[in-house]
C-alpha cells in the first residue's frame, strides 16, 4: 500500500508519503515473514533560490523481521532528515539526507554471531546528485 498527498498553498507545497508492505514466506521459505512502514514528509519551498527549489524532508522507517535471521525476530527502525534542492523537477536534484538507524538487540545478537559487531545505533550521511539528459 502506497498512499501520497500533495497540494500547494502558495510558495508552499506540503507532500506527505504513507506505505506498508507485507511479504509472507518471503523468498519461498516457510514462516520468514518481513514487513515494513514507511512515513515522510516534505516541504517544498516552490520558488527559485539561485538555480533550484529547496525542499526539507522528514522520514520515519521501520522493518519488521518474523523468524527471518535463523529463526530469529528483528526490527530495524530509522528516523531521517534531509534536504532536497530541486534543479529542474524531481529527476535533475541534489539531495543530502541524515539517517539514524536502530537494531534491535536480537539483529545486533545475531550479526555479533555472525563476525559483525554491531553496538547500538549508528547515523548514515548520504549526498545524492540525480541527473536525468
Amino acid at each position: 500500500v502506497d498512499l501520497m498527498w500533495e497540494q500547494k498553498f502558495g510558495t508552499l507545497v506540503p507532500n506527505f508519503q504513507v506505505g506498508y508492505v507485507n511479504h509472507n514466506n518471503w523468498k519461498g521459505v516457510k514462516d520468514n515473514d518481513i514487513s515494513g512502514w514507511l512515513v515522510q514528509g516534505q516541504l517544498l519551498y516552490d520558488q527559485n533560490v539561485w538555480i533550484g527549489k529547496p525542499a526539507f524532508v522528514v522520514r520515519y522507517a521501520r522493518t519488521d523481521y518474523d523468524k527471518m535471521y535463523y529463526g530469529r525476530d528483528g526490527t530495524l527502525t530509522t528516523w531521517g532528515v534531509g534536504i532536497n534542492y530541486f534543479i529542474k523537477g524531481p529527476e535533475n536534484r541534489i539531495s543530502l539526507a541524515v539517517d539514524v538507524v536502530d537494531p534491535d538487540g536480537d539483529i545486533q545478537k545475531l550479526a555479533k554471531e555472525h563476525g559483525t559487531n554491531i553496538k547500538g545505533s549508528w547515523t548514515d550521511i548520504t549526498l545524492s546528485i540525480y541527473y536525468n539528459f
